[in-house]
């Protein structure tokens, strides 16, 4: 079971979903930044960047994992140890040698959706187009696996989220309340 399907209290997530046959280029990460795919050795370091990531938003309440690191390595080995986790589509993204940002991503095997588990950016490398690109390579990623679809669930409370992921081309399908 994904570790986000339990939260400690009621949520209400949206499903979205973008078709993987038209995407934008992938283009090079910003100046300074370059990104690393899943090693388990790399754990802490994932761990390091995703606490940093989430620490201003409002999935903290609701996930208490997430509010510390410890809890993050936890939620990640979770995430790595499911059926269906895709190392060659999960990576750490460096600024020089600071962690600032995550992916992780599955294949739902019965859909053939890939889903995109988690996407994290530290606060001070926001509008940088870290996370921009590093979701269109994971999105070109699954599409050179031949999965024509990806699916995402967010938090309606994270409004920056909803709105970059819009941005990149993923609608809402339906939203469920999680309790």
């Amino acid at each position: 079971m994904c570790p986000f399907e339990k939260p400690y209290k009621e949520i209400t997530r949206f499903t979205m979903y973008k078709d993987l046959n038209k995407l934008p280029a992938d283009e090079p990460l910003p100046f300074g930044y370059r990104v690393e795919p899943w090693f388990p050795s790399l754990l802490p370091a994932f761990a390091a960047a995703l606490a940093v990531s989430v620490s201003d938003s409002p999935d903290i309440e609701v996930y208490p994992k997430l509010a510390s690191k410890d809890g993050c390595v936890d939620l990640l080995k979770e995430i790595a140890d499911a059926p269906g986790f895709l190392s060659g589509v999960s990576w750490l993204g460096f600024f020089k040698r600071e962690p600032c940002t995550v992916l992780m991503a599955s294949l739902d095997q019965v859909k053939q959706e890939g889903i995109i588990k988690i996407i994290g950016v530290a606060p001070r490398h926001r509008r940088m187009a870290i996370g921009s690109r590093i979701l269109i390579r994971a999105l070109w990623a699954l599409r050179d696996r031949k999965i024509t679809r990806a699916v995402l669930r967010v938090n309606r409370e994270c409004r920056g989220a909803v709105q970059f992921f819009r941005a990149m081309g993923f609608q809402v399908t339906d939203s469920q309340v999680y309790n």
